[in-house]
């Protein structure tokens, strides 16, 4: 409960956090002339028009204060740019967050009728447990190698920066960007330019904004995205094709389809979203359909329908409303399928367990302390392995976060130019533990804007991103050149390590994606408002890269399997037989094989939507003659597990993948 006192300590320190950023923040606290926030949001060069928010309704984490929904209500008006009302009054959008939700120290008072697990928001780090037991490995050991990596380039030129990114079924990405950033460096041939639809009419772009990019080939087919896809989310539906959802000014609302072939290009459903899904996440549930959460201003969710049918509708979310702040920290949320069909949602530093099939909270999780961690401040997250070995029971995921960015990051780099560190710190949560706390570990460095993936054989590899600022147009400052290797089986104080570093500044708008042969494709990186590569401190990157992991040490190529997999159509609970030679006979057992599955997310900003690597279980191993074994493996049974779709599937020895095998699991 809020006493004179703390309201007073509330206000003092939000008067001096509004003082020392009103040059460019013009909060104009709404009078009698009922002003709303007018301010720069993150690497706009156009100040977007945001609607009047209808009252906020009922928040179960924000005790109600009378004065925060209204209209509008007596005192001056605003101030004009940089200036002070001559009043306070009530009632704009958004209201103004009480610095007890978002700044750690200040406590949070969730409603009592909700279940709350752990404490609220610590005013300090905890201390690492020092009785974390060591977990073991997923099967037998990985052979380790003193081997760091090998870095090498692709291809120079791909014309278009990789600011989204997606593998499709035929080995092949599809990579684009905003159309709002003028020309790329390849044009559309001279029958494809793109009309623009929010300029006079007649106006046309002939830039390609999204290319086809050939593994096997090493070239890039372009593509004619045909309305702005900036920041926008995605993924792959069962059937192989690609939905990509939201984007900016005519493109905000827009559903898009690509199918991948010789001859295919986007195209554009009629029929629209019901919020702007700019920065909201894409997330797939267990029938293989989509639910979208948040975007700016958008504190709500939407199913996504099939194609050619209207949209449902949007869902209040307040929880969306409670995680933001001055800076909007809450964006690109991270959103996991839980194995009870519910999703854990994270935004900020908050995190809950949300059942979307009733629209109901049923777990309130402790706070992540350190800082920021979406968008803008642009941590990263993955699901650790889920190993099925064990007959799926008592099936839990367990989540990580890394890095980050603190709170105020965003405003200190876009007002005064000041680079803040970046987080150094990740924290690891049972979802489905019915006492969840955060296991809290420190990384090599500090890092903002990078990369997580789970490799095929349960490893995590971190990559990309900056030490210091948060997202946004030259935000940022010394990029980190090494990726870290996550072993999360090994103890905590012993999971990373640092590897071979690239010579390629991969900074904001990079990408990366797991490739079929266990390499890691990498991609993207503009810092700039535009395509610029001279008299910038990080031009606009073009170049494609690959990295191969440890595992794929030359030392380690004799134990690296091969598979024969003739059942490429599996059914969930399906026994799956195939045959796989090692080439060093009589040398392999059970325990030392695992056989993996992989849906190739989509990513963007740091962030691989519906990301996970499954472990699967191994019914029958039968050795025979010169390296060769029969092996059969149980599918999942069920889509909470892993939703239908397609997979990539991997087989390792000792913690070396083979290549892998497109499969796809159905109904």
């Amino acid at each position: 409960m809020y006493t004179y006192s703390s309201l007073k300590k509330t206000f003092v320190i939000f008067s001096y956090l509004f003082i020392s950023t009103s040059a460019n923040l013009f909060w104009g606290l709404p009078g009698l002339g009922g002003h709303h926030i007018q301010r720069q949001f993150p690497h706009n060069p156009i100040q977007p028009q945001f609607p009047q928010n209808p009252i906020q309704p009922h928040n179960p984490f924000r005790p109600h204060n009378p004065f925060q929904y209204g209209r509008g209500g007596g005192g001056g008006g605003g101030g004009g740019n940089g200036g002070v009302g001559g009043g306070i009054g009530v009632g704009f959008l958004p209201p103004l967050p009480r610095i007890g939700d978002f700044i750690p120290g200040f406590g949070f008072s969730p409603n009592p009728q909700l279940p709350k697990i752990g404490p609220g928001i610590p005013v300090k780090l905890p201390e690492v447990p020092k009785d974390v037991p060591k977990l073991l490995p997923l099967v037998g050991g990985i052979l380790e190698t003193k081997y760091l990596g090998k870095w090498e380039f692709s291809l120079e030129d791909a014309g278009v920066s990789a600011m989204h990114l997606q593998l499709m079924p035929n080995d092949r990405f599809v990579m684009f960007d905003a159309t709002s950033l003028g020309k790329s460096a390849v044009e559309l041939p001279p029958d494809r330019c793109r009309v623009v639809l929010n300029k006079p009419a007649g106006t046309l772009d002939c830039y390609a904004h999204a290319v086809e990019y050939d593994i096997a080939t090493n070239k890039i087919r372009t593509l004619k995205v045909l309305t702005n896809p900036w920041c926008s989310s995605g993924g792959l539906a069962p059937d192989g094709t690609l939905i990509n959802t939201g984007g900016w000014e005519e493109g905000a609302n827009i559903i898009r389809y690509y199918q991948s072939c010789d001859t295919c290009d986007w195209r554009e459903s009629n029929l629209k979203l019901s919020d702007v899904r700019w920065y909201a996440t894409q997330t797939m549930l267990p029938d293989g359909s989509y639910v979208l959460f948040g975007g700016r201003r958008a504190f709500n969710y939407e199913f996504i329908a099939p194609e050619g049918k209207p949209s449902p509708g949007k869902i209040d979310f307040p929880f969306l409303f409670d995680t933001t702040d001055i800076h909007e920290n809450n964006l690109y949320p991270f959103i996991h399928l839980a194995p009870d069909g519910n999703l854990f949602i994270f935004a900020n530093f908050k995190s809950v367990l949300f059942d979307v099939r009733i629209n109901k909270i049923i777990r309130v999780y402790p706070d992540l302390p350190g800082g920021a961690r979406n968008y803008p401040g642009s941590g990263s997250s993955v699901i650790l392995p889920i190993d099925l070995q064990n007959d799926g029971n008592n099936l839990d995921i367990e989540v990580i976060i890394c890095g980050g960015g603190q709170p105020l990051a965003f405003g200190k780099a876009e007002k005064e130019g000041i680079f803040l560190p970046a987080l150094d710190t990740c924290g690891r949560i049972k979802v489905l533990d019915p006492n969840p706390k955060w296991e809290i570990e420190t990384m090599p460095s500090p890092r903002v804007m990078s990369d997580m993936l789970n490799l095929p054989n349960g490893d995590v590899i971190i990559l990309n991103g900056a030490k210091k600022g948060a997202s946004g147009w030259r935000f940022a400052d010394e990029p980190v050149f090494t990726p870290f290797l996550y072993s999360p089986y090994k103890a905590n104080g012993k999971r990373f390590k640092v590897l071979a570093a690239t010579t390629i500044p991969r900074m904001y708008h990079s990408s990366a994606a797991i490739l079929p042969d266990a390499r890691v494709f990498v991609a993207g990186s503009n810092t700039n408002p535009g395509y610029l590569f001279k008299n910038v401190k990080f031009p606009t990157e073009l170049s494609l890269e690959k990295f191969s992991p440890p595992y794929l040490d030359p030392e380690l190529q004799k134990y690296r399997p091969k598979f024969t997999l003739q059942n490429k159509g599996l059914k969930y609970g399906q026994k799956v037989g195939f045959s796989m030679n090692i080439g060093l006979p009589g040398i392999a057992q059970q325990k030392d094989v695992t056989v993996t599955i992989y849906p190739p997310p989509f990513t963007t900003h740091g962030y691989s939507m519906s990301q996970r690597l499954v472990v699967l279980k191994i019914t029958s191993f039968l050795v025979q003659d010169g390296g060769n074994y029969q092996v059969q493996v149980d599918a999942p049974t069920k889509g909470e597990i892993a939703p239908p779709g397609y997979y990539l599937m991997f087989v390792n020895y000792r913690g070396v993948p083979s290549i892998a095998s497109w499969i796809t699991l159905q109904k």
